[in-house]
């Protein structure tokens, strides 16, 4: 009863200053366990319509549990396992695991899942990290998977078009159990399509590999001259393809940590690791970063740090949330006063909306809870609506007509690529009335050249819609 009133109450304080913070600042509390036993390791993963899915760890099982604007649904067992994360993309929420050396994904609605692909080896393998990720275009995304084996072996692993593919070796250590805490991102490649890159820990330098031409490159540092990395970290991209890093330093050190904010181009250097270490004293240890950049461009940076007392005794933990807009950092961590525990996470809500998850462990046993903005006010809804997207003649030659009809007037664009994903024709981009709508498409790219017989993918989307159909031409 007392962790509740004394949560009740704290909710209540924060209601009350709600209306003078703004977007992504103000956040209500739901619990997502009980209470009733021991829960941690939590992870969590929003769709871009804000349908949210928290995976922790409770009784030596990994669980989840999904939110929608209807409310919590019931949790999940997913069995045996430990180190969960969740993702969001393809259309579905992506659970991996670690079950007693091997990595279990899972993929589904939130509320019912199925088993996608196991990754097991001769050596153990451990900390599944999972990127969700989304272009411009609803064509372009993808999911990665990182993971590692206790001797500091870097494994890739992705899902294309539906299927998982192998996992390859990224890096190879000989220092064993060494922490590489792995990460991947997309990175803009030839036109249309991107390559992974992925982040590590060596030693004390946070580095990042990329697959150019199917082949691993050397890992280039960021850092390499600087005592500033050696712990977790957390990676973002914005949508402008810049890369965001939050990190603790250096174990074991003394100061005993800080944490750090560096970010960069593809084409630039990386910018001089900003210190955001708050209430800085000789016992501080800032702990599970997490990152995140909005369709703003703000950055939402969020951790707990751990304080020791005199006696070198662990004292509290407290949560901490930072935004940078146009150069300022703005401090929130005050809306998360009451909140003392550990393993937090964050993702963000209709692309701007964070959704931030944690460990309360104010009083035992420790309990898991989802932070949501609430005055996040876009309309929750279904995944992007499919329509019928139809070409007549198909095969065609020299030209086929699209046709579809939208319910409602829509900002629509609808482009032709091959089957890789790589954009060549844009047919139409803009506004359009209610009503049947065509377009013809005479087998030519944007340049005017003819291409080749083949199969091509007609692609429509916008405004909440998304179709596909598949065009033959024969020259």
């Amino acid at each position: 009863m007392m962790k509740h009133g004394f949560l009740g109450v704290c909710l209540f304080s924060l209601l009350l200053i709600a209306g003078a913070i703004p977007l992504g600042a103000s956040f209500l509390f739901h619990p997502i366990t009980t209470g009733e036993r021991d829960a941690g390791d939590c992870r969590v993963a929003a769709a871009p319509w804000g349908t949210t899915v928290v995976a922790w760890v409770e009784a030596d099982s990994v669980w989840t549990r999904r939110w929608t604007s209807a409310g919590l649904g019931p949790a999940v067992n997913h069995g045996r396992g430990e180190t969960p994360d969740v993702a969001y993309a393809e259309g579905d929420f992506i659970l991996a695991f670690d079950c007693d050396g091997n990595i279990v994904v899972r993929e589904g609605n939130g509320a019912v899942w199925a088993d996608a692909v196991t990754y097991g080896f001769a050596l153990e393998v451990r900390l599944p990290r999972l990127t969700g990720w989304l272009k411009e275009y609803w064509w372009e995304y993808g999911v990665y998977l990182c993971f590692q084996t206790d001797y500091g072996t870097v494994r890739f692993a992705e899902r294309a078009q539906g299927e998982w593919q192998q996992a390859e070796n990224v890096f190879e250590s000989s220092m064993i159990g060494m922490p590489c805490f792995a990460q991947a991102l997309p990175v803009p490649d030839t036109p249309g399509l991107w390559r992974p890159r992925v982040y590590m820990m060596q030693e004390v330098d946070l580095v990042y590999s990329e697959r150019v031409g199917g082949v691993w490159q050397e890992p280039v540092g960021l850092h390499p001259d600087l005592f500033t990395y050696g712990g977790e970290f957390a990676v973002a991209a914005g949508y402008d393809d810049e890369q965001h890093v939050l990190s603790n330093g250096p174990q074991p050190a003394c100061p005993c940590n800080v944490i750090h904010y560096s970010h960069g181009s593809l084409a630039g250097p990386w910018s001089e690791p900003e210190d955001l270490t708050a209430e800085a004293d000789y016992y501080t240890w800032p702990q599970d970063p997490a990152i995140a950049v909005d369709a703003a461009g703000a950055v939402h940076a969020v951790w707990f740090q751990q304080h020791y007392d005199y006696m070198m005794m662990p004292s509290w933990r407290g949560l901490f949330y930072r935004v940078l807009d146009d150069g300022v950092w703005t401090d929130y961590s005050d809306l998360f006063c009451c909140m003392r525990g550990e393993h937090a996470d964050m993702d963000l809500r209709f692309n701007y909306s964070p959704a931030i998850v944690f460990t309360q462990a104010y009083d035992a046993p420790s309990q898991v809870i989802l932070a949501l903005d609430p005055g996040a006010t876009a309309t929750e809804s279904a995944p992007a609506a499919t329509l019928a997207l139809s070409a007549q003649p198909n095969p065609f030659n020299p030209k086929t007509t699209l046709r579809f009809a939208l319910a409602a007037p829509a900002l629509v664009e609808l482009a032709v690529c091959d089957v890789s994903g790589r954009r060549l024709c844009t047919l139409f981009k803009g506004a359009l009335p209610a009503g049947e709508q065509r377009f013809d498409w005479d087998g030519r790219d944007d340049a005017g050249r003819e291409l080749p017989s083949g199969v091509y993918l007609a692609q429509l989307a916008g405004d909440g819609l998304r179709a596909t159909a598949k065009l033959v031409l024969l020259r």
